[in-house]
């Protein structure tokens, strides 16, 4: 009877079976390989009932209807890539460097893998054979990739591949899709602070495809070196993140927060707000500006476009969501001035109306300003820019234990030290952020008023309930931000060296610029 049902891919009556008939199982052992293709779920379904919780999932039977409603303990440590063609689950380590893995929901069986996993997995395969191996397609490659549970890496896999690689993944889209727009339904009908998630209109100028013709491997190259340097200093994805941020709010994303200072006077890096950017940050652009010049045989991408690309990388590299960049920004021959800066980046001690008026100038809303507060759920924070919230006098919204916390890293006003800004999963972009919030263990004035103000509080408590809601509006928030006052089509230049205006260039406008406006003005002067 028994066969007869793992024969069937009845594997749900097998172990309901197994589980009431104790006689039988108590005379037998159990099954030693249950990643054998009998024991795999192959018609089976996975959804996503955001209301049972982050390690809880529903697993749907497309032949019969039958459901069932599993808790899977162990996806609060990885984070689901995709669903295998047989239905086994593919996922990530939540800890870098993001190894792979691959567990059956059924019966808890799960294989680790020394490989990171890559990103931009639409599909994958688990063999059937002996060793395991598992098989992926990167969307940013189209290439099939292979692992066995011993490789470092995944290596390129050439052969063709027998299985249909999107049966299942494909359905299990389907049914997460469908079931999304029902909670997001649901949402908007009972509020909550959420705001309408459709995609952001594309800047005029920018486009998805910008680079195809011009430098196909230009995100790849971008991606690959990227998480390969986040795995060495996981502390690079904050920076990477910050410089995009600390560049879009001032003069817009034009990369100008690269630029050294010159004869006009000191660049933005030596203003206040941009004394604690990452060094390290600031190099790694430039060195993957070196690398796309080598490919793409000369200076084809912009700095800022590399900002753009490289923050949302670090992003994924430390566990946060995928989203889509637009570009074909240019990158600006000027450099804002000190005064700029201080008045586009508002210090950590402002509290929420006044960040508002600022994000509000610029095209963003509250939403927007909660969701990107969240890249504070990576990085490290300066005691000088929170001890006015522990000296002379405690701070009332702060948590005992966390103000305990703080007073060992920083034991008198001035201290010259650091500490992380997500006290749960520091080195983890997800959703604990704001987890922080609602138990008053916001870091800075900035974070914890999120909290307090009645039009953001909504907001913190749907994140902190839901990481999906967090990441899906963290996507919309960030292209929406990476759009800011962008330079398009011939305005600005793409800078050769990142930290340098092009030469050729005279008080910030281009020579042909300068010399066409020169014509203008004496032909019109001349009657012409």
């Amino acid at each position: 009877m028994a066969g007869g049902l793992l024969d069937t891919a009845d594997l749900d009556c097998y172990m309901a079976l197994r589980a009431l008939c104790h006689n039988w199982r108590a005379a037998t052992d159990d099954p030693t390989n249950t990643m054998d293709h009998r024991f795999r779920p192959h018609n089976w379904v996975m959804l996503d009932y955001p209301s049972h919780g982050d390690d809880t999932r529903v697993l749907v039977n497309t032949e019969t209807g039958r459901f069932h409603v599993r808790d899977i303990p162990m996806l609060r440590r990885y984070f689901i890539v995709s669903v295998s063609t047989d239905g086994l689950l593919v996922l990530a380590e939540k800890e870098p460097p993001h190894a792979a893995c691959v567990l059956n929901p059924f019966t808890g069986y799960m294989v680790r893998f020394a490989a990171r996993m890559r990103p931009n997995v639409m599909a994958a395969a688990v063999s059937g054979s002996s060793p395991l191996y598992l098989v992926i397609y990167c969307s940013d490659s189209n290439k099939l990739y292979r692992a066995d549970p011993s490789c470092q890496d995944f290596v390129r896999y050439k052969k063709k591949y027998a299985y249909p690689l999107v049966r299942i993944p494909m359905a299990s889209r389907w049914w997460t899709r469908n079931w999304d727009k029902k909670g997001a339904r649901e949402q908007e009908a009972a509020g909550g602070g959420g705001g309408d998630l459709r995609q952001p209109t594309v800047a005029q100028g920018l486009s998805f495809d910008f680079y195809r013709q011009l430098c196909p491997r230009a995100e790849s190259i971008v991606r690959d070196f990227v998480l390969d340097a986040v795995r060495k200093d996981i502390g690079l994805a904050a920076g990477l993140l910050r410089l995009h941020f600390h560049d879009c709010f001032v003069q817009g994303c034009d990369a100008s927060v690269l630029l050294d200072g010159s004869a006009t006077g000191p660049g933005e890096q030596q203003a206040p707000p941009n004394l604690t950017l990452r060094p390290s940050a600031f190099k790694a652009v430039n060195d993957i500006r070196d690398r796309l010049e080598r490919e793409c045989r000369g200076a084809v991408v912009s700095c800022s476009d590399i900002l753009a690309l490289a923050a949302r990388d670090s992003v994924v590299a430390s566990g946060g969501p995928e989203y889509r960049v637009p570009l074909g920004r240019r990158d600006s021959p000027r450099f804002a001035t000190a005064q700029d800066v201080l008045s586009g980046l508002p210090p950590p001690s402002s509290n929420v109306p006044s960040l508002l008026d600022v994000l509000r100038k610029i095209g963003l809303d509250a939403a927007d300003l909660v969701a990107l507060s969240g890249g504070h759920t990576v990085g490290l924070g300066h005691c000088t820019s929170f001890d006015d919230r522990l000296f002379p006098r405690p701070a009332p919204t702060m948590s005992p234990d966390f103000l305990g916390r703080l007073k060992r890293t920083c034991p008198a006003k001035g201290t010259d030290a650091r500490t992380v800004l997500d006290v749960r999963t520091p080195n983890v972009f997800d959703n604990k952020y704001y987890v922080n919030l609602v138990n008053w263990e916001g870091l800075f004035v900035s974070d914890q008023d999120l909290f307090t103000n009645a039009t953001t509080r909504p907001i913190v408590e749907r994140f902190a309930r839901s990481q999906r809601d967090f990441f899906d509006q963290f996507g919309v928030s960030m292209v929406k931000m990476g759009q800011i006052k962008v330079l398009t089509g011939d305005q600005g230049q793409v800078r050769r060296n990142c930290s340098a205006r092009n030469t050729g260039t005279a008080d910030g406008l281009q020579w042909s610029s300068l010399v066409q406006t020169v014509v203008d003005a004496a032909a019109e002067s001349l009657g012409f």
